[in-house]
């Protein structure tokens, strides 16, 4: 029940505006269920006031950015990357950022190397 999923997000939030994980999530569910695309960037924006680091935030928001945002990927190409940083194995970011070279960087050994590396740190993740 999607209605009322997002009603309790929107109620934890107006308990605790400041919780990112209400914040992710809200943003989450507006992004891939609700298609809410302005409001699901600025919920991960604020995330990111709140936690430059949360990588949940900076990998959706990059998704995001991806798939919505204008033609330059260097802003969703950044957040990857700073992902990454933190975290080298993380599955999704390596694999969010392989396609991004792949179908926006025609970087195409980039985007194998990245690909290997999803497949060696998280061999049964379908991502």
């Amino acid at each position: 029940d999607y209605d009322g999923a997002e009603a309790l997000f929107r109620r934890a939030l107006e308990i605790a505006p400041d919780d990112t994980t209400s914040l992710n999530s809200l943003g989450s569910m507006l992004f891939s269920v609700r298609k809410q695309y302005a409001e699901s960037e600025a919920l991960y924006r604020r995330v990111l006031e709140l936690d430059p680091m949360d990588m949940m935030a900076l990998n959706n928001l990059g998704r995001l950015l991806e798939m919505t945002g204008p033609k330059d990927m260097t802003e969703a190409e950044a957040l990857y990357r700073r992902v990454l940083d933190a975290d080298p194995r993380h599955a999704a970011a390596l694999t969010n950022l392989g396609y991004l070279l792949y179908a926006a960087r025609k970087d195409y050994d980039g985007a194998e190397a990245l690909y290997r590396r999803a497949i060696e740190v998280a061999p049964t993740d379908p991502a």
